[in-house]
């Protein structure tokens, strides 16, 4: 199984906000990331030029009760990706068997894991291009973000959900 991976230069380019931010951890840092890349549609695969923290293989259980949101949140985007529209009832049923299991403490496959870990690439890297510094605190962070974030949705994914 895979496992949730978020690249050394986001938690680099992140350290501040983890640091001012009250009981902040790696897995809330990788959230913000793929959280800014499934609501913009920025996804990215994970290079080996660009070393990766693997985390854990499984929801952190302060994430669980939004596990079912983001698995929606994903099938919705790469079914965007892939254009297909939500009556195309086969090809929506063929993505979502790709992208989710439900077994075990993972509702992702691998496939579904790495899509969401370059949703999660992607999202650093959109946000690392919206912003001419690295953020000095939680508090910038957050304004930052969800400004950037509520700019993305308009043209993202889930502009016509």
């Amino acid at each position: 199984m895979a496992s949730f991976r978020i690249r050394e230069d986001a938690l680099t380019w992140l350290a501040d906000v983890q640091r001012t931010l009250p009981n902040c951890e790696i897995w809330d840092l990788y959230y913000f990331c793929a959280m800014a890349g499934l609501s913009s549609g920025h996804a990215e695969e994970l290079s080996a030029s660009s070393p990766s923290r693997e985390m854990v293989d499984y929801f952190v259980n302060n994430y669980k009760p939004a596990e079912s949101f983001v698995v929606g949140m994903l099938v919705v985007a790469e079914l965007k990706r892939g254009r297909i529209d939500l009556s195309e009832e086969g090809e929506v049923r063929s993505v979502f068997r790709n992208l989710v299991d439900g077994e075990g403490s993972n509702p992702f496959t691998t496939e579904g894991m790495n899509r969401l870990n370059a949703y999660a690439n992607g999202g650093y890297e959109y946000l690392a291009q919206k912003i001419d510094h690295r953020p000095q605190s939680a508090e910038e962070f957050l304004r930052f973000y969800a400004e950037v974030v509520d700019e993305a949705v308009p043209s993202g994914p889930f502009a016509e959900v």
